[in-house]
């Protein structure tokens, strides 16, 4: 049944089918380069502060190495980007504005559908 198949997505987002190869992720960063790794007070981390792929589906306020999808290059640096933004939207993270913290994680979610599922995701993870 149509609910079923939304529990199956749902319930567990290690089901989706474009997320990216947890056992891969934060090991690459944006730019393709290769990183070292750490592990302080229970949570893992790069050496540039971003997290690796033990806690990429949970909450952690820590910045993304990498896209959560599969996604292009072109669209990866965006996605990480946007991160940034939702850490700030969701006060994980200080700002330096007071405008509308909401409408750019909405506008980005909404040009594109791969951007979407990653929002999605992000928001999850969050």
């Amino acid at each position: 049944t149509l609910l079923k198949a939304a529990e199956r997505c749902f319930d567990d987002l290690m089901n989706f089918s474009r997320l990216y190869n947890p056992s891969l992720w934060g090991r690459r960063g944006v730019r393709g380069r290769a990183r070292t790794c750490s592990v302080s007070g229970g949570m893992a981390a790069n050496a540039d502060g971003t997290e690796t792929g033990i806690g990429m589906l949970t909450y952690s306020p820590l910045r993304i190495p990498e896209p959560l999808t599969q996604l292009d290059d072109v669209l990866r640096t965006v996605a990480v980007r946007n991160f940034g933004d939702l850490l700030r939207c969701m006060g994980d993270r200080p700002s330096g504005y007071i405008g509308d913290k909401e409408q750019p994680i909405i506008g980005f979610a909404t040009k594109d559908p791969r951007l979407c599922d990653e929002v999605y995701l992000q928001v999850m993870k969050q």
